[in-house]
């Protein structure tokens, strides 16, 4: 059933949503990392065909997950686009054009506030990493300008000088009919965490993740109910997420007025399991007891579960904690993407 909104009131139309296609959408997901994208189009029956990564550890554990698949680990940009646009017209044959998703999450680490504070790096240091983010970020707007595919979406931080925000503007304003973007954060999706993202896609897509009711949650998620799950937390445990070597300085530790359940001695931050988390970083993350002593660090399932994962995400026998923290924390967390993909076909009014 449509969802109303207020440009029903207004006598403005919204955009109208798109017909899913017999068989669900082939997606390309492009800068595919571990497959948090894929990992939410494979769960709701869609079919993954090419996945393209620089990295080839994180493309492996793609692998695993969805075999079919064609992976290539290559980097992408215009030097290789000539080479992307004929491995797209080979895995999606023109029979299945119309079924065509394409994923972006440009890598977004040169481009975040927490890269613009780096203050072991000089002003010309960072300009010149956020440079060459943000060159990823410009290549891709024009490049789903000029594929115009039945259906898009695009992932990247919210940053502190708002130059993502005015690349994918500058891509709105040569296709109005094909651009929006907002900013969401996951935690109003389900994600157990404060995690903000700009969010492109075609209008009706995003209009629905803003306005369409079913897609967020009544009550954010707690670290608790994540975890709950997963059913191994320790009792009366705090969660702790920062360098190893900054535990909480115990006497110091008190209540956060602004931020309920969460606790700080100004440098070190635990929260409670009522509380919502912090965005998941590189950062192993702790269990701490009521006094702020260690208990142990998070499991692999525990730290998939707070990232959005389903249960049945495959890894490789041998991992590191390390590389498996950085997978899920940069992926698209599946239990947001799963909401994109519906958004595309919900009708709002």
């Amino acid at each position: 059933m449509p969802q109303s909104t207020l440009l029903g009131f207004c006598g403005i139309k919204p955009p109208k949503a798109a017909e899913e296609p017999e068989g669900g959408w082939v997606v390309v997901d492009l800068f595919c990392s571990i497959g948090g994208v894929s990992a939410a189009a494979k769960a709701l029956g869609h079919r993954v065909v090419l996945a393209i990564d620089s990295c080839q550890w994180r493309l492996d554990i793609h692998a695993l997950n969805h075999p079919h698949c064609k992976h290539v680990c290559m980097e992408l940009g215009p030097k290789t686009e000539k080479h992307l646009l004929k491995l797209i017209r080979r895995y999606v044959p023109e029979a299945d054009r119309h079924r065509l998703w394409i994923h972006a999450s440009p890598p977004c680490q040169t481009n975040s506030k927490m890269q613009s504070m780096e203050f072991w790096n000089s002003v010309e240091q960072r300009r010149e990493k956020k440079g060459v983010g943000l060159k990823l970020v410009r290549w891709t707007c024009d490049l789903l300008v000029k594929l115009q595919p039945p259906q898009w979406s695009m992932e990247e931080v919210d940053d502190f000088n708002q130059k993502v925000n005015a690349e994918l503007r500058r891509m709105r304003r040569k296709d109005k009919d094909l651009v929006d973007f907002q900013v969401f954060n996951f935690a109003d999706f389900g994600l157990p965490q404060t995690r903000k993202r700009v969010i492109g896609g075609r209008p009706a897509t995003i209009h629905a993740l803003r306005h369409a009711p079913e897609f967020r949650v009544k009550k954010r998620t707690s670290i608790g109910e994540a975890m709950a799950k997963v059913g191994t937390m320790p009792e009366n445990a705090r969660w702790y997420h920062g360098p190893n070597h900054v535990f909480p300085k115990k006497a110091k530790m008190k209540p956060c007025p602004k931020t309920p359940g969460k606790w700080s001695d100004k440098t070190a931050h635990c929260y409670e399991l009522t509380a919502v988390g912090p965005p998941c970083t590189t950062h192993l993350t702790n269990w701490l007891d009521e006094e702020f002593d260690f208990i142990r660090r998070l499991s692999g399932a525990e730290t998939q579960a707070y990232c959005g994962f389903d249960a049945d995400f495959v890894w490789p026998a041998k991992i590191s904690r390390a590389r498996m923290l950085i997978g899920v924390g940069n992926a698209v967390p599946p239990v947001f993407a799963k909401c994109m993909f519906k958004a595309a076909t919900t009708q709002t009014q």
